[in-house]
């Protein structure tokens, strides 16, 4: 095999492992104020997730997970110890209305999405959550946009 060829072999299986890993990437959708099917599925705004712990969930390394402005709350109900579980190589952005199809269109200072450990009570902070976001294993593939 000449050098030639096996450069071009190589580069057509980087472009291909690269199309492969960047395909199985997804981007799911979170917003408070959703009104969706009985089961939705955070694939579109849509079908949007109500809650955020159900994209955190779902979502695997490469993933992108996008919130649209509103408050979310680690828990419905009163159990302190909830937080958001961030896994390693997630990509959380804040900012969002809810009809973005393109990064650029978001706009973070118009569309504030607040992560709030005010469980419970709201007027009361002795039932606060003792730690809202919680990032498991991360490294430099993960990322928190506000």
């Amino acid at each position: 095999m000449n050098n030639l060829f096996k450069a071009g072999l190589s580069l057509s299986f980087f472009l291909l492992a690269s199309t492969c890993f960047f395909a199985q990437a997804k981007r799911w959708h979170v917003d408070s104020t959703a009104i969706s099917s009985s089961n939705p599925d955070g694939s579109t705004w849509q079908r949007a997730f109500p809650d955020l712990q159900q994209a955190l969930q779902v979502a695997k390394a490469g993933d992108s997970i996008w919130v649209a402005k509103g408050t979310y709350y680690p828990t419905a109900g009163l159990d302190q110890n909830v937080s958001f579980k961030v896994p390693n190589g997630i990509i959380l952005m804040g900012g969002f209305k809810g009809l973005e199809n393109r990064l650029e269109q978001r706009d973070w200072q118009a569309n504030p999405s607040v992560l709030s450990g005010n469980i419970g009570n709201k007027t009361s902070d002795t039932d606060i959550a003792y730690h809202v976001m919680e990032l498991i294993n991360v490294d430099s593939s993960s990322l928190i946009v506000r």
